[in-house]
């Protein structure tokens, strides 16, 4: 999980439009793929339009959720109202469906795809920011393989071979959403494959509290879904977690008291190689040489929680970790963050922000009631 304060985790938009789309392959098409924003991200062109940066991900049921504002700009026609939101509230946020003739990923077309649309500034704010998600049944067709270390995604005609409980599992897709059965300590749970999550593993703190743990779980930032934010902490596991040929020993985990279900995130399959058949709920794990076989040192961390204003679009000091460094440098909730490392806070895409936050100095231009200020931290603070 990138430092911070917000783990910008689009958690399963849970009501799916009916989506009859048609998929169109002159062989298997590679298309790059890129995590600039902690997920994978990919270019697709809109009725030939674009390209555009779409989110890629598979927590995330429709085949096509596009922002309003890149409605407007194409010029295309609302449909009917729904409700989507996420496991907590599914029916938070009202939509509309999209008509769009063809959907284009490299050298891939999806014709006839019922998309969703609401106005989703808030979660990206920012230059560079994502248009859309590009959801997990739009592949409903075709053998979809995210490449995490190789930078692509594969779409291709085809079927994997029956699971073996090794290097490849079988999945449920229940309401389009992706979740397979893991070993957590011994125990088998349930969680879902959520690409467009930037934690690594979450698991909710009722599951946690039965669990060995070392130490107990320590606030660490704010998690943002499609419509709720709420605070996470992290713990590490006494024990091991193991799901198809990953072995993750001791690892840090988040967690938190509003999500029902584990997650396993970008954190870690970003150390893998997966390659999705929906239509056999098939999914084949290839780890990179080196991965899956133990977890990496925890993180030093600022202990910044940030979060935004609604109405203003303004990055807002949401609290801090106690005995953090941002606790030491005096940061408080409330505080507006002007900007960082001398740069505008509204300038700074959500990639440069998150390595920012990586580095071991950071200085952060604040607004407290009026007052402009500069805040020094250290990560050896």
């Amino acid at each position: 999980m990138p430092l911070i304060h917000v783990l910008a985790a689009v958690v399963a938009v849970t009501a799916q439009p009916v989506s009859a789309h048609a998929t169109h392959l002159d062989g298997p098409v590679a298309a790059p793929m890129d995590l600039d924003f902690e997920k994978p991200s990919v270019r697709v062109t809109i009725n030939g339009q674009g390209p555009y940066r779409f989110l890629l991900d598979t927590g995330a049921s429709p085949p096509l959720v596009i922002n309003d504002d890149l409605v407007k700009e194409l010029g295309l026609e609302l449909g009917e109202a729904g409700r989507v939101g996420d496991p907590m509230n599914p029916e938070a946020i009202e939509t509309h469906s999209v008509a769009i003739g063809s959907v284009g990923i490299g050298g891939a077309r999806f014709d006839d795809v019922e998309a969703i649309t609401w106005d989703r500034s808030a979660l990206y704010p920012g230059k560079d920011a994502p248009r859309g998600i590009v959801g997990f049944s739009l592949f409903k067709d075709t053998l979809l393989t995210l490449d995490y270390p190789g930078g692509r995604i594969l779409i291709e005609e085809g079927e994997l071979p029956e699971p073996d409980g090794a290097g490849v599992v079988e999945f449920d897709a229940q309401d389009g959403v992706l979740s397979v059965t893991i070993h957590v300590a011994g125990r088998e749970v349930e969680a879902h494959i959520d690409s467009g999550s930037m934690a690594a593993l979450t698991l909710p703190r009722s599951l946690v509290e039965t669990l060995p743990t070392v130490g107990e779980p320590v606030a660490v930032g704010v998690a943002r879904t499609v419509n709720s934010e709420f605070e996470v902490s992290e713990v590490v596991l006494d024990g091991a977690v193991t799901f198809g040929p990953l072995r993750l020993d001791r690892p840090t985990v988040v967690t938190n008291d509003m999500l029902p279900m584990a997650n396993i995130g970008s954190g870690v399959l970003r150390g893998c190689s997966l390659t999705f058949d929906q239509v056999n709920q098939r999914l084949k794990i290839v780890p990179a040489a080196g991965e899956g076989v133990a977890s990496k040192p925890v993180r030093k961390r600022y202990g910044v929680m940030l979060g935004m204003n609604p109405s203003t679009g303004e990055t807002t000091i949401a609290g801090t970790t106690p005995e953090s460094p941002a606790a030491h440098a005096g940061l408080r909730e409330g505080d507006i963050v002007i900007a960082i490392n001398g740069t505008p806070a509204a300038e700074v895409s959500a990639p440069a922000r998150a390595a920012a936050f990586r580095e071991p100095e950071i200085v952060l231009t604040i607004d407290r009631d009026g007052e402009r200020l500069e805040v020094s931290m250290s990560l050896d603070d």
